[in-house]
C-alpha cells in the first residue's frame, strides 16, 4: 500500500509549488520510480488546494493514474482518471486512462463506452482509438463466444471487431466449401407476416417457431392425394396457449414450443386485450413490425421480472445489433398498448424502475430500427415441400422422373412445381432476428447467404463459394443480381440501410466508370 499523505512542511507553507511538485513527479516517473512519483503527485494535489488559484490541473491526476497503472493498481488508476474528468469534462487523457484501467479490470463494455466518449472529443487521438479497438475486440469475443458455442458455430466462425466505420463482422476460422451449411441458428425472435383481413390467412402456423402444419383442407387441391404420405401418422395436433381460447390465442406445434414461448415472452402477454388491438393495427397496415417490437419488449420485460436481470443486462442482446432509430405510424399508440399489457399483467398502474427505463418512445424507435436494418426473411419449408424434396433425394441417379405420392413428376418440373406450391400457401413467410448471423456485413459480391432449410425459424448460413480461413463472411442486403447498375444498386442500399456501399464490387465498377 502506498501512502499518498505527507507531513512535508514545504508543502503546507507553499515553499514548493504544485507545478514544481508535478515536475518532480514527472522526473521520477521517467526514471521508473513510480512510488516516489505518486508521492510527489499526491503532494502536488494537496499543494494545489492551498494555492490561491482556483484552476486545478487534471494532468496531475492522470499522471498519478498512470503510475498506479504501471504498478497494476488498476482501481486506484481508474479513480484518479474519474477525478480528472470531474475537473475538466473535455480532458481526453482522463477518458484514455479511465478506459485503460477498465480494460485491465475486465470491464470491456464499460471501457468501450468511456473510450468512445473520449474519441468523440478528440477524433485524431491514436491512443484512444487503439484502446477502443482493443476494448471492443475483447468485449465482442467475451460476449459472442458462448453464443458461437451454443449454436454449433464455434470452430467455424468468429465475431471480430473491425473498426473503420464497419463495427464488427463475422469471419471464417476454417476452410469452407461451396454449398456447405456452416452453421444453423434459431431466431432471437420472429413472427409470421400479417395480412389484411380481406386476404387469405396463412396456413396453421406455430406462433413460436413458424412451423407450418397443413390440414387437408388447406393443402392445395391438386396435392391432397399426397397428404397421407406427408403425415403417415395423422396430422399433428396444434397446442393452444392458456388464454381461454380467445380469438387471438396463439397456437404452437408442440408443448415444447408453448413452453419456450411462455418462458421467453408470452407470459406477460397471454390473454391481453391490448395484444389483440396491436394485431388489428398490424392487419390494417399489413405490417408485422409492431408484433416483433411487442415481443422484443416482452423478452426484456421477462428477463427483468423473472430472471432478475438489470435493464442493461436484459437489453444487451438487442443493443448489440446495428441500428438507426426509426419512426413509424402509430408508434405512440402501439407503445402505450404494450405498456398497458405489462401493467395489466402486473396488476399495477406503474412499472418498476428498470421497466420504466425500458418503455420509452426512444427504445420503441430503436427496436424498430433494429428490425429495419437486421431482420431476415424467414420462409420455413412446409412439410409438403420437405416431403417432395425427400422424394427427389431418394430418386436413383439417371431417372428422369420422381415418385411423389401416387404420381410421377418430371425432374425438370420439380423446381417450378415447388415454387408454385409455395405461392399457393404451402409455406408461410415471416421475419426474424438472428443474434450471430446478423454480424455478417453487406457486400454486393457475397460469399454466404442466410436461408431457410427446414420447417421452422431455424436459419442456415450457407457458403455460395469456397471460403478461406480468416476471410470475412459477407451477405447481400439486397437482390444484387437484379440491380446490375452500380449507381442504382448503391441508391437502393442507402435508401434502406443508410450507408454508402464501398464493397469490392461497387469500388471496381465505380472505378471502371471513372467515378
Amino acid at each position: 500500500m502506498i501512502s499518498t499523505n505527507t507531513n512535508n512542511n514545504s508543502n503546507s507553507n507553499g515553499s514548493i509549488s504544485a507545478q514544481e511538485l508535478k515536475r518532480l513527479g514527472n522526473i521520477d516517473f521517467s526514471a521508473g520510480n513510480y512510488n516516489t512519483a505518486i508521492v510527489n503527485y499526491s503532494n502536488a494535489l494537496l499543494q494545489q488546494e492551498c494555492e490561491a488559484t482556483s484552476t486545478k490541473d487534471p494532468a496531475i491526476l492522470t499522471n498519478r493514474s498512470l503510475c498506479f497503472f504501471k504498478l497494476k493498481m488498476y482501481q486506484e488508476s481508474l479513480d484518479d482518471a474519474c477525478k480528472s474528468i470531474s475537473i475538466d469534462p473535455l480532458w481526453v487523457k482522463g477518458y484514455y486512462r479511465w478506459g485503460c484501467a477498465l480494460i485491465e479490470l475486465g470491464k470491456h463494455k464499460e471501457a468501450m463506452h468511456i473510450l468512445q466518449q473520449g474519441d468523440n472529443i478528440s477524433k485524431d487521438n491514436k491512443d484512444i482509438s487503439n484502446s477502443l479497438t482493443l476494448a471492443s475486440q475483447k468485449y465482442f469475443r467475451e460476449y459472442y463466444l458462448p453464443i458461437e458455442k451454443a449454436c454449433g458455430a464455434f470452430g467455424s466462425v468468429q465475431v471480430n471487431f473491425i473498426g473503420n466505420g464497419k463495427g464488427k463482422g463475422l469471419f471464417a476460422t476454417r476452410r469452407v466449401n461451396m454449398r456447405e451449411i456452416i452453421f444453423k441458428e434459431k431466431t432471437y425472435t420472429s413472427h409470421f407476416l400479417i395480412q389484411s383481413e380481406d386476404k387469405c390467412a396463412p396456413p396453421t402456423t406455430c406462433s413460436h417457431c413458424l412451423k407450418t402444419v397443413l390440414p387437408l383442407s388447406e393443402t392445395p387441391i391438386d396435392w391432397r392425394d399426397c397428404h397421407s404420405f406427408v403425415y403417415p401418422k395423422g396430422l399433428p395436433s396444434m397446442v393452444s396457449c392458456d388464454c381461454n381460447n380467445k380469438p387471438w390465442c396463439e397456437l404452437y406445434c408442440s408443448e415444447e414450443c408453448k413452453k419456450r414461448a411462455w418462458e421467453d415472452y408470452h407470459r406477460v402477454l397471454c390473454g391481453s386485450d391490448q395484444l389483440q388491438r396491436i394485431y388489428e393495427i398490424c392487419r390494417k397496415m399489413e405490417r408485422s413490425n409492431p408484433l416483433l417490437i411487442t415481443r422484443m419488449f416482452a423478452i426484456v420485460t421477462q428477463k427483468i421480472l423473472f430472471e432478475k436481470q438489470t435493464y442493461e443486462q436484459a437489453s444487451e442482446p438487442l443493443f448489440n445489433f446495428a441500428f438507426t432509430p426509426w419512426e413509424s405510424p402509430q408508434e405512440k399508440k402501439i407503445l402505450s398498448l404494450i405498456k398497458q399489457a405489462i401493467q395489466t399483467y402486473l396488476n399495477s398502474p406503474s412499472l418498476p424502475n428498470d421497466l420504466s427505463k425500458l418503455f420509452t418512445l426512444e427504445n420503441y424507435r430503436i427496436f424498430n430500427g433494429i428490425i429495419q436494418h437486421n431482420t431476415s426473411e424467414i420462409s420455413p419449408i412446409s412439410d409438403l415441400l420437405m416431403y417432395i424434396d425427400r422424394c427427389v433425394g431418394n430418386t436413383p441417379m439417371g431417372e428422369k422422373s420422381v415418385n411423389v405420392g401416387s404420381r410421377k413428376v418430371s425432374l425438370n418440373d420439380i423446381g417450378d412445381m415447388m415454387n408454385t406450391l409455395s405461392n399457393m400457401g404451402a409455406a408461410v413467410s415471416g421475419t426474424g432476428l438472428l443474434v450471430l448471423m446478423h454480424n455478417a456485413n453487406h457486400s454486393c459480391r457475397p460469399n454466404v447467404s442466410i436461408a431457410s432449410c427446414e420447417n421452422s425459424n431455424t436459419m442456415s448460413l450457407m457458403a455460395i463459394r469456397d471460403i478461406q480461413p480468416g476471410e470475412e463472411l459477407v451477405i447481400s442486403y439486397i437482390d444484387e443480381d437484379s440491380l446490375t447498375d452500380v449507381i442504382e444498386r448503391r441508391k437502393a442500399i442507402h435508401s434502406k440501410y443508410l450507408f454508402e456501399c464501398k464493397c469490392e464490387r461497387c469500388t471496381e465498377e465505380l472505378k471502371n466508370l471513372g467515378i
